[in-house]
């Protein structure tokens, strides 16, 4: 499948906002998300309702808007603001560029590797089945 854009929203305050059809589209009911930073993008991965951990992704407006709260997965600094971020189908991931101007990598190799100091995190593509399906 064919990367798709999306437009959401990253607070000063550090939670990333996504309009209603946008978390429906990628996350559908997902109770909680996986979020890792690559670089200067994050990467947010469903977590299905069995799946344990995460970040909530709670319903924010009555339309159905959803926010997440990224703070802890930020640089010292980041630009607030509306960014185009992109939705990746194939590994049921939304990367979403930290900076302004910054587009989000519109190819993926099914995986995002941290530096974490004394290792790596690592998340794969592989078994990863999103909200639909059950999550990880």
């Amino acid at each position: 499948m064919i990367p798709v854009t999306v437009t959401v929203t990253l607070t000063d305050r550090g939670t990333l906002r996504l309009p209603a059809a946008v978390a429906e589209a990628c996350f559908g009911a997902a109770p909680s998300v996986l979020v890792a930073r690559r670089g200067d993008e994050l990467h947010l991965v469903a977590l299905g309702p069995r799946a344990v951990g995460g970040l909530i992704l709670k319903q924010c407006t009555l339309a159905g808007d959803r926010a997440v709260l990224v703070v802890e997965h930020l640089p010292g600094t980041w630009d607030a603001g509306e960014r185009t971020a992109i939705w990746d189908p194939d590994e049921r991931t939304l990367r979403v560029p930290v900076r302004l101007g910054t587009p989000a990598a519109a190819g993926g190799e099914g995986s995002a590797d941290r530096d974490a100091g004394a290792g790596t995190t690592r998340m794969t593509g592989t078994g990863a089945t999103g909200a639909r399906d059950g999550g990880w």
